[in-house]
């Protein structure tokens, strides 16, 4: 059925007319009150005015290849305007492009050897810049005739908008850009921030849009801040943010809010910063959450035992040793969840990526300690008899032993997996949910979810459930947390509770009558 834009909400109206009236400004708009139509109703009135001539939405892969574009199909109102997606794929598909990066050999992965984290960090780095030199030549053909045909609005990936950056540095020419889930420019250290701070000067007007803005605190808003004002309400370096209102932590490793300061950096942003707090405007259907607390089986805790005493343990005829307490807190995350690496795989689970530091030439390998939630997950999908299962997995292993113990499991990893799931054909769905948290529409599939273990990201775990309790659920949401009863998912479950209290304090702070 297409919508009027009468059918839209009151409150989307106020979120247009926000964009509309404010040249940079960020929208902390909970998922599921329809950011995506009030903002492409202020860009055709911005462009009718003639405020703006090229929009560049900058969004995560999926959503930028099917949120934004499906949404004009929906409405009468925005049926005339066009979208192109100006993703480069990834793949040998730009056979030049790639033959070229093969013979200066820097397609290798050498830097996944090195085990100093920093300097891996940094040579990695050095090869992707030298990497997108090459890719830039081949790029800029292909975005020249891209962008030869002129639509209403342009979209792409976050993690390509650097390579876009660099190579329109010169001739930059989109006057206004939207951020969707601008949390992911948090970190101004990241390659995607750098490039958008590049060419800040030459965007007119820009719009930040998420619902998670500071979850692991207030240390999170200061690059997304920047990149409206650029530095001149919480001061120009992110250094200078902190010493102006955090003390370093006991430890010396984090920062904490001084006294005062919160309030102080509320009343900053106040005027750029519009909330809106989905209980304040919808009647979703109910959230039902069920916890299944288990217990590890006397093998699995032995070994979680030695690790947690003594940073090493034997797991069958291998080993598994911790080098720090990093290290072994995610070691005792994949004890409780089932598998254990025991080849020195080292994975960061609320962003799937990974290194191999050591025995780099021998195949990733990991050991089953037991399956408890593996069963457990299996009861649950027996107990929704036929209805669709959608699952959250964190370490890579959980979801391959997942796959293994459900084999009609399928990843949501694509547009037409996606369209599958929400037309109710796929009965089990797993995913990350950093690649699939954020923005995209899923409540028509189903409205059954089970987190496979804990999340320390509020932000990871609050987009990823309200892809399923949003406008257009019809049914209860029934949350279900399989969890090892023990210290470590018990202290993930409290970090979530403090930061979504913090969060919701800055919400609830930024809210205008």
């Amino acid at each position: 059925m297409i919508l009027k834009k009468s059918d839209m909400h009151l409150y989307q109206g106020k979120m247009t007319r926000w964009i509309i009236d404010n040249l940079a400004c960020a929208l902390w708009a909970e998922p599921g009150l329809g950011k995506t139509v009030a903002t492409l109703t202020a860009v055709q009135q911005l462009r009718k005015d003639f405020e703006i001539n090229r929009t560049l939405i900058v969004a995560p892969l999926l959503v930028s290849q099917t949120v934004w574009p499906e949404e004009i199909k929906k409405w009468e109102h925005l049926e005339n305007m066009t979208c192109k997606n100006l993703y480069w794929p990834d793949t040998q598909e730009h056979i030049e492009a790639y033959s070229e990066i093969s013979k200066k050999g820097l397609s290798s992965q050498n830097y996944l050897s090195i085990t100093d984290v920093k300097l891996a960090e940094k040579e990695r780095i050095k090869i992707e810049k030298e990497r997108d030199l090459i890719i830039g030549k081949f790029y800029r053909l292909w975005l020249t005739s891209m962008l030869s045909n002129p639509c209403t609005f342009y979209t792409i990936n976050r993690e390509q908008v650097y390579l876009l950056a660099r190579v329109m540095y010169q001739d930059w020419n989109f006057d206004n850009v939207v951020l969707d889930e601008s949390s992911s420019f948090k970190n101004a250290s990241s390659l995607r921030w750098k490039g958008l701070k590049a060419v800040r000067g030459r965007i007119r007007r820009l719009v930040e849009l998420t619902g998670t803005p500071a979850s692991r605190g207030l240390l999170d808003i200061w690059a997304q801040i920047w990149l409206i004002d650029q530095g001149e309400t919480l001061y120009r370096t992110f250094t200078n943010y902190k010493q102006e209102f955090f003390n370093k932590s006991f430890d010396g490793y984090n920062w904490e809010i001084r006294a005062g300061a919160k309030d102080l950096i509320y009343k900053k942003i106040e005027h750029m910063c519009l909330t809106m707090l989905e209980a304040d405007y919808l009647e979703l259907p109910e959230l039902v959450q069920v916890e299944h607390a288990l217990t590890l089986p006397p093998a699995a805790q032995k070994i979680y035992s030695d690790l947690e005493v003594d940073f090493f343990a034997a797991v069958g005829d291998e080993t598994v040793a911790a080098s720090h307490s990093a290290s072994l807190h995610n070691k005792l995350r994949q004890v409780c969840n089932g598998a254990v690496y025991t080849d020195g795989t080292i994975e960061d689970p609320d962003t799937p990526m990974e290194r191999v530091v050591k025995n780099l030439s021998k195949k990733k390998n990991w050991k089953v300690v037991h399956d408890e939630k593996i069963d457990k997950l299996r009861s649950i999908i027996d107990e929704a008899e036929g209805e669709p299962v959608l699952v959250g997995y964190h370490f890579k292993h959980d979801g391959w032993r997942i796959e293994k113990a459900f084999p009609k499991a399928q990843r949501l990893d694509s547009p037409e997996k996606i369209a599958a799931w929400n037309r109710g054909e796929i009965g089990i769905a797993i995913g990350h949910p950093a690649s699939m948290g954020h923005g995209l529409n899923l409540q028509t599939g189903g409205h059954i979810l089970v987190w496979f273990g804990f999340t320390w990201s509020l932000e990871l775990y609050d987009q990823f459930w309200k892809r399923l309790r949003r406008q257009g659920q019809t049914k209860p949401v029934i949350m279900h947390f399989i969890f090892i009863d023990n210290k470590t998912e018990r202290a993930m479950q409290s970090c979530l509770v403090q930061r979504k209290a913090t969060q919701n304090d800055l919400m609830e702070a930024m809210k205008k009558p």
